[in-house]
């Protein structure tokens, strides 16, 4: 292997794409989330941060990415709530409330939402 071709096998670490660029604006913000409860930790314990690790170009699935990114104890009532965190950078018009948008998440992604919701706030159904 030549020299090009060990440079074009890097050239996502320099050159990074939309995606790439998209997904660590993501990661920078859930960094920034967990921040704020930081901030207040005599009010709130990060109890679960969830880490993506599916990888959808090389058909890689992992469940655990489908939870929410976190899930947040209230410690003065040992109350938890989970919460997941959005980065989106592209609104777009909408005709019908004729104002700007972003669609923050797919029709699956608020099933699974839902489907955590209901398992968490009922444990023993699961």
């Amino acid at each position: 292997m030549d020299f090009m071709d060990k440079l074009l096998k890097t050239v996502d670490l320099w050159i990074p794409d939309e995606r790439q660029i998209s997904m660590d604006k993501g990661h920078e913000f859930e960094n920034y989330v967990a921040n704020l409860f930081k901030l207040k930790n005599e009010y709130f314990a990060i109890a679960e941060w969830t880490t993506d690790h599916s990888d959808k170009r090389a058909g890689i699935r992992v469940e655990s990415d489908s939870k929410p990114d976190f899930l947040i104890r209230y410690k003065p009532k040992n109350e938890s709530f989970a919460v997941e965190c959005k980065w989106r950078a592209n609104p777009y018009y909408n005709q019908k409330i004729r104002d700007y948008v972003i669609k923050w998440a797919e029709s699956y992604q608020i099933k699974n939402y839902q489907q955590y919701s209901k398992k968490i706030m009922s444990p023993s159904l699961s």
